[in-house]
């Protein structure tokens, strides 16, 4: 990511799932990671959020009540550029 330092993204969480993990990993630079529910998320106003220092892993579990089924919009940040690995897993 060079630039804006901005990258969002829409996930559609299914009905009954039980826990949804992200992890951010930096390849190059450092970033972070927000997450919120119908709405884009950045690093002051989420529901969840990493910020850990590179090289260390940004990672982010959410379980209910926090997790419902609908739109969660997942925010990746920093000050470009930067180059990072995300990963959504359902648990």
């Amino acid at each position: 990511m060079t630039g804006y330092g901005y990258l969002t993204f829409l996930v559609q969480v299914p009905v009954q799932q039980i826990a949804w993990q992200l992890n951010l990993t930096a390849v190059s630079g450092d970033a972070g990671v927000a997450v919120r529910r119908d709405k884009v998320p950045n690093e002051f106003v989420n529901d969840a959020f990493s910020e850990v220092l590179a090289p260390a892993a940004d990672s982010v579990t959410l379980v209910p009540p926090t997790l419902t089924n609908g739109a969660f919009y997942v925010t990746v940040y920093g000050i470009g550029p930067y180059t990072v690995s995300l990963v959504t897993a359902n648990r």
